[in-house]
């Protein structure tokens, strides 16, 4: 890693997929070798979806927020009703998170810290690129919707692919988009 810091610098363009071809290429080279520089393009992948959750939200309009709040002490009806140890996460476009990565975004469907896991819907725009990162820990993905294409494959609805902790995992694009389902450690 170079002394300067403009390789944490240059980390964080890689991340956000700033670096133009030759220089991506050139990076994840080095970042082969480099064992620290992998583990600091994980860090800041990681980073991206805490950011992702730290957005502002929109403040709600006195009316509109005390009519949220009465629905929510006493729903509608008990058929909507969710049993208790029971969570819902209906398929909308509520709950979306941008990232700092142009084309993709998540929706946390459960984070279980304390049990040590969290189960995210992603979503790759068409066009999107993920930059390739090193991961610290186990990850499982699910394609739904849509294509992937990864470690030399394209991946369609119904394909998974897992990674073990420690691997490299190469740049991701989908071509048309993508809909998927992430399984990985809590942060």
């Amino acid at each position: 890693m170079r002394e300067d810091g403009s390789a944490t610098e240059e980390a964080a363009l890689y991340v956000m997929g700033l670096l133009d071809g030759a220089q991506a290429a050139e990076f994840e080279a080095r970042m082969g070798e480099d064992a620290a520089l992998g583990l600091a393009v994980a860090s800041l992948n990681n980073a991206t979806v805490a950011l992702a959750r730290a957005v502002p939200r929109v403040a709600l309009p006195a009316s509109l927020r005390e009519r949220l709040m009465a629905s929510i002490a006493e729903p509608p009806s008990l058929a909507e009703a969710v049993p208790a140890g029971f969570h819902v996460v209906r398929h909308d476009e509520e709950g979306w998170l941008d990232t700092p990565i142009p084309g993709f975004r998540i929706k946390v469907l459960v984070s279980k810290p304390g049990i040590g896991y969290e189960m995210l819907m992603v979503e790759f725009a068409p066009g999107t690129r993920y930059p390739a990162h090193q991961h610290e820990a186990p990850e499982q993905l699910f394609v739904f919707s849509g294509t992937l294409q990864t470690e030399g494959r394209v991946l369609g609805a119904g394909d998974f692919i897992h990674g073990e902790a420690g691997s490299h995992h190469q740049e991701l694009y989908s071509h048309e988009g993508c809909r998927a389902v992430l399984v990985r450690r809590a942060a």
